[in-house]
């Protein structure tokens, strides 16, 4: 499509956009016959791209994406953009991959390179036009304001992602969300975009889903700590007409309280099992019995009570995970 657009000829009106997206969670248990913890640890090592993740061997993954990282940048970068520096954008592409889940100063990295950074915004927005990466800006009505913030650069391939685990499961829980926004968009026509919210005392929440100029989701992702921060609690407060989810990929012990200043329980505690781009409608302690935790402030149950799975998201983020084609 896009070689088709250079040629001159425009299709404006004639045709309808559907960006197709690696596989989600809900593709792979579907798909696999897996749970979604197995799911999630495969998308979390090897990306959602079809080769790697359904390659025989970790080895075979790894061979298909040190191929596929080398062609990108000699071949594909090359005819797309005319760009000559190949050593530095490779140096580019390597330093956004140990940044995922960090705000991105392209003036930083430009500085680092010995570049302007005029060629670094350039730079990025190749990869951003070849699908390598997406930007995820803080949310902001004025929407000039939101895009001279700093923004947080993920890669549609968490495999490419070079961090801890932390860093993978964010990445791969906003190649999701990127994923469910981008359907609703094409779907729905919807002015659907995907966030992060980041005040001037660098607190953050890491993802919010934005419907037009109003928040719908607030979603922070944990790897291990299951106790939602202040912060979060003052911004649920401050938009409440936003769904508060906390993702938890390694929720152990007893399951996460309310916290004290929580209005009733408003705010969801959601282990992983990433939902086509949506957040988890599960909330389990182990891997093999889903539990939710209904308390009301100051008062704790002995014991949690067992409730099955429910939506944690729009009845629209689900319709988006049953589309076979598009998520």
């Amino acid at each position: 499509m896009e070689t088709f657009r250079q040629g001159g000829e425009s299709l404006a009106g004639r045709y309808f956009a559907w960006r197709l997206h690696p596989f989600s969670v809900r593709e792979l248990v579907f798909a696999l016959g897996i749970s979604p913890a197995e799911a999630l640890d495969r998308l979390v090592e090897r990306g959602g791209f079809p080769e790697p993740c359904l390659a025989q061997s970790a080895a075979e993954a790894e061979r298909w994406r040190r191929q596929y990282a080398t062609d990108l940048i000699r071949e594909d970068a090359l005819e797309f953009s005319r760009v000559h520096e190949i050593r530095t954008l490779q140096l580019f592409v390597d330093m956004l991959r140990r940044r995922v889940g960090s705000p991105v100063s392209l003036a930083g990295l430009a500085q680092a390179l010995h570049i302007s950074p005029t060629t670094a915004g350039r730079y990025l927005e190749i990869l951003e036009a070849l699908y390598v990466v997406f930007r995820v800006t803080p949310w902001h009505r004025d929407v000039a304001r939101s895009i001279v913030k700093q923004p947080k650069v993920y890669f549609f391939d968490t495999g490419l992602v070079e961090g801890d685990a932390g860093a993978r499961l964010e990445n791969a829980v906003a190649a999701m969300l990127l994923k469910h926004v981008h359907f609703r968009q094409d779907a729905e026509g919807r002015p659907v975009s995907l966030h992060t919210i980041r005040d001037k005392e660098q607190h953050e929440i890491d993802f919010v889903l934005a419907d037009g100029d109003t928040l719908t989701d607030l979603i922070e992702v944990k790897l291990a700590d299951s106790a939602p921060a202040a912060y979060f609690h003052r911004t649920a407060q401050a938009f409440s007409q936003a769904r508060a989810i906390q993702i938890v990929a390694e929720l152990r012990g007893s399951p996460a309280r309310p916290h004290p200043r929580d209005p009733g329980d408003r705010l969801a505690r959601q282990p992983v099992g990433l939902n086509a781009g949506a957040a988890s409608v599960r909330t389990r302690v182990s891997t093999r019995h889903p539990r939710v935790c209904r308390d009301s402030p100051g008062r704790h149950p002995r014991r949690p009570a067992i409730t099955p799975p429910r939506a944690s998201l729009s009845q629209s983020a689900l319709r988006a995970a049953a589309e076979p084609v598009v998520s």
